[in-house]
């Protein structure tokens, strides 16, 4: 063996301190260190992106959850409600216990891997996963709503000509505060031919005759916004407006620029399948 160079000095193990720590060089220890926290921050990162992806795939599966499935009903009261039909049995139900269900069965047809999820899950998960899928459906709805906002504008001005045209970024000057909104949005048996100014102040003053309700079908329900007053289901659900906003909200807006006006002789399902 060859003797070594001078000057050389051979590594030797370090002998341990008091508390039984074998020293290290502080450079070592803080190369050690980051490449750790270097290590946990990109797990980190990580998790946040499987979440962000879990969070992002929730939400956009329940953006048509209001138009094809359940309209009103939460998911939980909707899954809730499932349970205990099944806990109780065959017995007998009433038309809306029934409608809910077939709101659920809807529901699971469309979201085919909702049902085993729910099973696998905890309750945690559980939630956390109903909040994602109801923030899709919410934000889905909120943008159905402004994009009718500004289609019924523009449509209501198309036919009628008001003056002023109607804006549908000025909440003051819409709904009853507005001549031809006002007309659209009354219940269809209040005579405006006969004296309008009398139905205009019962309006405003919240009279008893003239209170808006929902027992009572709307102007803007019915075809060409007339109604016989002798058959109020003559001409119902056919107005062009109603008819365009459907389309609009369950196809496409680009559907509901298409139709082209009242009395086509149908009700709006049967417009939609012909979209």
């Amino acid at each position: 063996m060859s003797a070594p160079e001078p000057g050389h000095i051979p590594h030797s193990f370090p002998h341990p301190d008091l508390s039984g720590a074998v020293p290290t060089s502080t450079e070592a220890r803080a190369k050690r260190r980051i490449a750790a926290l270097e290590e946990e921050l990109q797990g980190m990162k990580e998790e946040r992106g499987m979440k962000q992806r879990k969070t992002t795939y929730y939400v956009a599966q329940d953006r048509a959850i209001r138009q094809m499935a359940i309209l009103y009903t939460n998911l939980e009261d909707l899954i809730g409600k499932n349970d205990r039909r099944y806990e109780e049995g065959s017995g007998e139900s009433t038309s809306e216990q029934d409608r809910l269900q077939h709101g659920y069965i809807t529901l699971a047809q469309v979201l085919l891997w909702l049902h085993g999820k729910l099973s696998e899950l905890d309750i945690d998960n559980s939630q956390d996963m109903l909040k994602k899928l109801k923030r899709g459906a919410d934000a889905a709805h909120s943008d159905n709503t402004s994009t009718l906002k500004d289609l019924i504008a523009i449509w209501i001005n198309d036919v009628f000509r008001p003056s002023p045209l109607l804006k549908s970024d000025d909440k003051r000057s819409c709904g009853f505060a507005h001549d031809v909104c006002r007309k659209l949005l009354s219940p269809a048996e209040w005579d405006w031919s006969d004296d309008w100014r009398v139905v205009k102040t019962g309006i405003r003053d919240r009279t008893l005759y003239y209170i808006v309700s929902e027992n009572s079908w709307l102007l803007f329900l019915y075809e060409n916004y007339l109604v016989d007053h002798g058959n109020l289901k003559k001409g119902l659900f056919k107005s062009k407006i109603l008819v365009k906003a459907f389309k609009a909200t369950f196809t496409s807006p680009s559907s509901a620029r298409k139709d082209d006006g009242d009395g086509i002789g149908t009700d709006i399902l049967e417009n939609n399948r012909r979209a």
